[in-house]
């Protein structure tokens, strides 16, 4: 399954490059996200905690991180498993920083494959509502943290927390409802000409 998406963040291209260089930053930009190892030569291991309604999965898996500082641009390559129901996620994210007009852009681009018995939320239509949703809750934690850091934060690289504390577990279920609620709205702004 492939999915693109982007965002723009109002500070600096090289802050932005900088923040997304240190991965406990980032996964504290993720609900449910935790590095519990981050090697100098890029290579990873951490947890994903996901709510589907009543049931929770907790992946712990490894990635390789790597980066092109001259062009601003990244792959993360990395698989997870879910002990408890054997579930497995695969996938790689290449990702592509560059300054626009007012600030940044960040270009996103997830190839990803997720098998067991989990495999059925991953299904469908709603999956790229689902990674919009993720994507536009990332941008503004990130642009939080951003906003957080020294003031001179866009003319220099950023002092990056070194161990930022873990967020709580990713509610798939309740940001699905969300889309689904958006999605239902639409439609009958359509049927009765609202839109």
């Amino acid at each position: 399954m492939k999915i693109e998406q982007s965002f723009t963040v109002g500070h600096a291209a090289p802050a932005v490059w900088a923040f997304l260089g240190d991965p406990r930053a980032v996964a504290a930009c993720l609900a449910g996200a935790e590095v519990t190892r981050a090697d100098a030569d890029g290579s990873l291991e951490g947890k994903m905690s996901v709510r589907f309604g009543p049931i929770q999965a907790a992946f712990s898996g490894e990635a390789q991180v790597t980066r092109d500082e001259a062009a601003m641009t990244g792959r993360i390559e990395g698989q997870g498993l879910d002990q408890r129901s054997r579930s497995q996620c695969k996938g790689v994210i290449d990702y592509a920083v560059r300054a626009v007009d007012g600030g940044t852009a960040v270009a996103l681009e997830v190839d990803y494959t997720l098998a067991g018995s989990l495999a059925q939320f991953g299904r469908g239509g709603l999956v790229n509502d689902l990674a919009t949703r993720l994507t536009q809750d990332f941008a503004k934690a990130l642009e939080a943290a951003l906003e957080a850091q020294a003031p001179a934060v866009d003319e220099v690289a950023p002092e990056l927390p070194s161990d930022p504390p873990p967020r709580e577990a990713l509610d798939a279920g309740g940001l699905l409802g969300a889309v689904l609620w958006v999605r239902i709205k639409g439609f009958f702004a359509r049927l009765f000409g609202g839109g």
